[in-house]
């Protein structure tokens, strides 16, 4: 889970929990301990590929705001623009790859 890492791990661990997600299996999520940059830096997404062990081209980077999520772009990563609660529209420097609802987000995962 690529969050902006300016809190601790503990402190994510308790905005999952009241999202009701603190049973998901992320296999990274970020915090100021395990990260040394941040969104929109996209030298932070390319830290999130090197701790997965993963080519920043075979990554998808689903976020909702044009400033800060949309610049994965730059280091290879394809992206999905949430068109739900938008931030940022016209804003940013990078086009998304992919754009839709949340609601649509499992199906087109499924199939990629």
């Amino acid at each position: 889970m690529a969050t902006i890492p300016l809190f601790p791990a503990i402190a994510i661990q308790q905005r999952c929990r009241w999202a009701g997600i603190d049973g998901f299996p992320f296999t990274l999520i970020t915090s100021f301990e395990n990260m040394r940059y941040s969104k929109p830096s996209p030298e932070y997404y390319g830290e999130i590929a090197h701790h997965l062990a993963v080519p920043p081209d075979e990554c998808l980077m689903i976020g909702n705001d044009h400033v800060d999520d949309l610049p994965a772009a730059a280091i290879g990563m394809e992206t999905f623009l949430v068109l739900d609660d938008e931030l940022n529209a016209g804003k940013g420097r990078y086009a998304p790859t992919y754009s839709g609802y949340l609601a649509d987000l499992a199906t087109f995962l499924e199939n990629l």
